[in-house]
């Protein structure tokens, strides 16, 4: 297993190499009274819970065009009524239709069977890589490390691709890659923020930055979301400061919360929850524009992304990063030899940064006549470059055209928390 190594502002590290620890206790106390979860207000949060509520059974899934507005929806069959429904939805275009084979409850199904097969495939010599739902295409895409340069590595494949559509059907697509999921994963803060905290902070440790204030459903608890590969100590002070993982450092070094949980689960998520009551709380906003000029932006809402719809990103470190579509969504892959899973992907159409170093753990949303809460930054990808701030005269730093991020409905139900709206 490789050693965690500093990259450049955080530390770059896959979350099975981090030595986390334990839940301490509980996530809940008795504070304040807490409201139900807001409904999803993003485009494909619209479509998806009409889908959940009342056409599990036929739907396929959406993609979108037209820079994000116009949705294509999937069905296993060209049902009337469903057609009528979701034409009726407060979208910005109406949607088209398209047979699909399979439905997306079935999809994501066989995503989770796969990331609880993870370990017995691997042990049976299958070295499952990413695998994800594929509107779309209809069925899960499951890529496998494998080559064909030899007689042995071509039967090994062979052998994993025959056991993977024998054991699951035709329900999934395997192709083959040949580099690890996690070789192209590069882990990935303002300086002088004040309670009720904000999304896009810099928090210490290793260099991060906060994501979404969160709250309990059931008590009302404040928490910020970021990325668990950022810490390892379970009760560890959070400070608006860049932390020991960036020189030199940056920000007031106020306390803003505790570390109260670090997911450490095999198959489980790229999430932290730092616990800020006793703090001053968190708050619904989080910082915009420009490193040298930020103002707040206002959260009001959330949701789920689909294919081809338009993310922007909050890093401490590289301020806003705009125009960046959606290429894959509830992905899971291996990195460092266990699973996470939660995962959707971003680039940027422009081919300008997405992701610095430094970045993650930051809000990722979604414009939906306002700022839709999506997710948290996890890990960069794609093309690399030095970052252009905070790297001449500091911790030279790497920044990266394409960003994964953890889907912020996956980190909702499991703790069962939602945004400060």
């Amino acid at each position: 297993m490789a050693a965690a190594v500093l990259l450049a502002g955080t530390l770059a590290v896959s979350p099975s190499d981090a030595a986390h620890g334990a839940p301490s206790g509980s996530l809940l106390s008795t504070v304040a009274k807490a409201k139900p979860v807001p409904a999803q207000s993003t485009r494909g949060g619209i479509i998806n819970t009409l889908a959940r509520a009342s056409f599990r059974s036929t739907f396929g899934g959406v993609v979108f065009s037209e820079s994000g507005k116009k949705p294509t929806i999937y069905l296993t069959r060209l049902d009337p009524a469903a057609m009528k429904a979701f034409t009726a939805l407060p979208l910005d275009r109406k949607p088209s239709f398209r047979l699909a084979p399979h439905t997306w409850s079935d999809q994501l199904a066989l995503v989770d069977r796969l990331a609880a097969d993870h370990a017995s495939l691997a042990r049976e010599g299958v070295r499952l890589q990413r695998w994800y739902p594929d509107a779309a295409r209809g069925r899960v895409q499951v890529e496998i490390l494998g080559s064909t340069k030899s007689a042995s590595a071509s039967t090994a494949l062979a052998h994993s691709k025959q056991l993977l559509n024998h054991r699951y059907g035709d329900l999934l697509t395997v192709t083959a890659v040949a580099r690890a999921s996690s070789e192209d994963a590069h882990f990935t803060g303002r300086a002088d923020d004040t309670a009720p905290w904000n999304g896009g902070d810099f928090i210490s440790g290793s260099g991060c930055t906060s994501g979404f204030g969160m709250r309990s459903t059931a008590n009302g608890q404040d928490f910020l979301a970021t990325a668990a590969h950022c810490y390892s100590e379970i009760g560890y002070l959070v400070r608006n400061h860049t932390g020991d993982g960036f020189s030199p450092g940056i920000g007031t070094n106020i306390g803003m919360g505790v570390v109260a949980y670090i997911d450490t689960a095999t198959n489980g998520q790229d999430v932290a929850l730092i616990r800020t009551e006793n703090y001053g709380g968190s708050n619904n906003k989080i910082w915009g524009g420009s490193t040298s000029a930020p103002f707040r932006r206002t959260v009001t809402g959330w949701g789920d992304v689909a294919m081809n719809e338009v993310v922007q990103t909050i890093g401490a470190y590289e301020g806003e990063s705009t125009a960046l579509v959606v290429t894959g969504v509830h992905q899971c892959m291996t990195v460092g030899g266990r699973g996470i899973c939660g995962i959707s992907r971003a680039v940027s159409q422009f081919g300008k940064i997405a992701v610095g170093a430094g970045d993650s753990g930051g809000p990722v949303w979604n414009n939906n006549g306002g700022v839709k809460a999506v997710g948290t930054i996890s890990f960069g990808f794609g093309t690399r470059s030095i970052c252009p701030n905070y790297s001449v005269g500091y911790t030279q730093r790497y920044c990266y055209t394409g960003v994964g991020f953890t889907d912020i409905g996956s980190t909702m139900s499991q703790w069962g928390i939602a945004p400060v709206l």
